[in-house]
């Protein structure tokens, strides 16, 4: 995510970098400021229970049970695995 931000190079954006919390290992996130002078901070997290997910393959989301407007549906279609 911060790669993305950082290659969208969008004039809005000030600065992307990592921020770390007391009791996190590793970095908790990352920390995008605006030229507001105003951070947001994001936190990305990928979590499954015991015997859950396997984290060495990519996460499999399933289309929404919602209908998305006409012009996001081609978009966001499900592709089939490569």
């Amino acid at each position: 995510m911060r790669e993305l931000l950082v290659t969208l190079d969008h004039p809005d954006i000030a600065s992307v970098e990592p921020f770390n919390c007391e009791g996190v290992t590793g970095t908790a996130g990352i920390k995008v400021t605006p030229h507001s002078g105003r951070p947001i901070f994001l936190r990305i997290t990928r979590i499954s229970g015991p015997g859950g997910d396997s984290f060495a393959s990519p996460e499999v989301i399933p289309f929404p049970d919602y209908q998305l407007p006409p012009d996001l549906q081609e978009r966001f279609r499900e592709q089939p695995p490569v």
